[in-house]
């Protein structure tokens, strides 16, 4: 199932705030968050430039609290 919460805006201010405390971008924290909802998960992020691949990559090293688990799933 498609799931794109950025897509539609403005990143979520507890998503914003999560990004910051882990040093990440939403976008990372997005996909970490993704990455945490199963093993089976398979993200597939857009790139529009080396750079941004190299976010998308490093963005499976973000270890997500369960809190900032809590916080993401409760506000989406």
């Amino acid at each position: 199932m498609p799931f794109a919460p950025l897509a539609t805006g403005d990143a979520h201010e507890g998503l914003a705030r999560i990004a910051a405390g882990h040093g990440a971008t939403v976008h990372q924290v997005a996909i970490g968050w993704g990455l945490a909802l199963s093993p089976t998960t398979l993200a597939i992020p857009g790139r529009g430039s080396i750079s941004y691949l190299e976010q998308n990559v490093a963005a499976q090293s973000i270890a997500l609290t369960r809190a900032d688990l809590d916080e993401l799933d409760s506000d989406w």
